[in-house]
C-alpha cells in the first residue's frame, strides 16, 4: 500500500488508498456516492479460499449493487478451482457478463505453472465485445508461444432491453389511433449512453430500431410501422 500511496500522491482526496482485506471492504465501499464504479477483483489466488471468497463477494457486492462494473482477473491454471471459476462466475444472477481469456501455451507437464489469464466482465460497456473481436486476434499473434495458443471471447446479454423498449413504446402509443401514428416520432437512446460519452455501435442502432418496427407492427401495422419515424 505505501507503494501505491507515492503513485497517487499528487490526485488528493480524489484517490484513497487502504491497506485492509479487500474482501472485507468491499461490503462498506459499496454502493459508491456516485452509483457509477468499476470493481476491480484481483486476488492473488496462492489461498484456494481466494476462489470462493470472490464468488461470495460477488453475491454480496452485487445486492449492494447490482449496475456497478465488475471485473474478476483468474489465472489459467490445471488447479480445479481455476477451471471452474468462469462457470461460476457464469451462474451469477446477472444482466449481462463479458469473458475474455487468452492462453499463451499449453498446461506445464505435471500441471503446474500459469500457461495464460482471463478477465470476467460483469455489466461489461457495450463496445467492449467488438473491441476485443479485433484486439484477441492481435494479442494471440504476438503473445503465443506454441501451436496449443488460444483465446476465448464470450458474451451473455438478458433480454431486458428489449422488454423495456417493448413496454415503453406500447405505453407511450396507448390511445393513439393509426390515423394519428405516422406523425409521431420515436425517439430511442440506451440508458447505459446518457451522460456517459459512449455511443452505440451502427450495428447496434440498427438493430434497436428494427425491433421497435417490431412492436410498432404488432400496434399499428406493418404500412404505420413503415412511415414512423425513429430517432436515436
Amino acid at each position: 500500500s505505501h507503494i501505491l500511496q507515492q503513485n497517487f500522491a499528487d490526485e488528493g482526496a480524489r484517490v484513497q488508498v487502504q491497506c485492509a482485506d479487500g474482501f472485507d471492504a468491499l461490503k462498506a465501499l459499496l454502493p459508491p456516492p456516485p452509483r457509477r464504479a468499476l470493481i476491480l477483483i484481483d486476488p492473488p489466488y496462492e489461498d484456494k479460499q481466494d476462489y470462493r471468497r470472490v464468488i461470495s463477494a460477488l453475491n454480496e457486492g452485487l445486492k449492494r449493487f447490482a449496475n456497478g462494473i465488475y471485473a474478476i482477473w483468474y489465472p489459467q491454471l490445471q488447479r480445479a478451482e481455476a477451471k471452474q471459476l468462469p462457470e461460476q462466475l457464469k451462474r451469477l444472477p446477472v444482466k449481462s457478463w463479458l469473458h475474455v481469456a487468452l492462453s499463451i501455451q499449453a498446461p506445464g507437464i505435471g500441471g503446474f505453472g500459469m500457461h495464460g489469464s482471463g478477465m470476467f466482465i460483469i455489466n461489461p460497456p457495450w463496445t467492449l465485445y467488438s473491441t476485443l473481436q479485433t484486439l484477441m486476434p492481435y494479442l494471440l499473434a504476438q503473445l503465443a508461444q506454441d501451436e496449443h495458443a488460444k483465446f476465448t471471447l464470450e458474451q451473455y446479454e438478458s433480454n431486458q432491453t428489449r422488454d423495456v423498449v417493448m413496454r415503453q413504446t406500447s405505453l407511450g402509443l396507448k390511445g393513439v389511433s393509426a390515423e394519428f401514428a405516422p406523425s409521431i416520432v420515436v425517439a430511442y437512446e440506451p440508458v447505459w449512453a446518457i451522460g456517459t460519452g459512449v455511443t452505440a455501435t451502427p450495428q447496434q442502432a440498427q438493430e434497436m430500431h428494427a425491433f421497435i418496427r417490431e412492436v410498432l407492427t404488432k400496434i399499428h401495422g406493418d404500412l404505420v410501422a413503415k412511415a414512423t419515424r425513429i430517432l436515436y
